[in-house]
């Protein structure tokens, strides 16, 4: 309980410094949470992220592309975000597909927050011309 305590307080923090952070992602009919998704500054690897979490119920049925093109269109639209980044696990071949499906190129292969990852940029100018 003291971790969530200490996450959500970090994620309000994050808000009020950024007008954006990472929220629950709630199912449309029943209002019951699903999983987390938005965006972060990670100054430690010098890039705001996009990231998504779903329960595994959820997986497969459209959802992480759904949220993370909201939150790109967000980014570059609202918050108007030069580039964007973003890390999945190389196995995690569904989060790959859908970095890609929604504009991000692979950059580079990296530990980030201690996981081996495929790193993933998106530039608002490219962005644009995917549209």
């Amino acid at each position: 309980m003291e971790e969530t305590i200490t996450r959500l307080t970090g994620y309000q923090n994050h808000q009020k410094a950024h007008g954006f952070s990472k929220w629950l992602t709630l199912e449309r009919d029943s209002g019951v949470a699903i999983g987390d998704s938005g965006l972060f500054v990670l100054p430690e690897y010098g890039w705001i992220d996009l990231g998504f979490r779903f329960a595994q119920p959820c997986w497969g049925k459209g959802l992480a592309t759904e949220v993370a093109s909201a939150r790109v269109r967000a980014a570059l639209d609202e918050f108007r975000v030069g580039q964007l980044g973003a890390f999945a696990h190389p196995k995690n071949l569904a989060s790959v597909r859908v970095l890609e499906k929604v504009g991000f190129r692979e950059k580079r292969r990296d530990m980030v927050m201690g996981m081996d990852s495929i790193v993933f940029f998106l530039d608002a100018g490219a962005r644009k011309e995917l549209r």
